[in-house]
């Protein structure tokens, strides 16, 4: 899930030590960005992704309605980590306030045998809703 523009990933986050995580999330915006051995080879914007998101106070991760898997937060808020039938994926929280989130990561591998590199880089917006 994810995408980005506005957040360099070497500023700062900004959060909100008010904030709570909690809650309802609404995509309006994912940006990917693919590189090959260091080259970015594409990137793409939605500007209407169609999923919410619900975090639960007890660490449950709902999509759409479905029970997805489990969430933790860094004591620094810094970071969210997401559990799920498919693995753990690790976000930088960019930005936390009462009515955005902003997640970013990156997935990297390298071919052990040719030594060739790829990396995504992936950014998802999010604005808070009532349900």
């Amino acid at each position: 899930m994810a995408t980005f523009t506005a957040c360099d990933k070497d500023e700062g986050p900004e959060i909100d030590a008010d904030a709570s995580i909690v809650g309802y999330w609404q995509a309006t915006k994912e940006i990917k960005i693919e590189f090959e051995n260091g080259k970015k080879v594409d990137e793409s914007t939605d500007n209407s992704p169609d999923f919410i998101i619900e975090l639960r106070s007890d660490n449950r991760v709902y999509q759409d309605g479905e029970l997805t898997g489990t969430y933790q937060i860094s004591s620094d808020k810094k970071k969210i980590t997401l559990n799920n039938e498919d693995g753990t994926t690790v976000f930088d929280i960019k930005q936390l306030s009462k009515s955005a989130l902003v997640l970013y990561t990156e997935y990297k591998e390298q071919d052990p045998e040719e030594g060739d590199t790829y990396q995504e880089n992936y950014e998802v917006y999010f604005k808070r809703i009532e349900k």
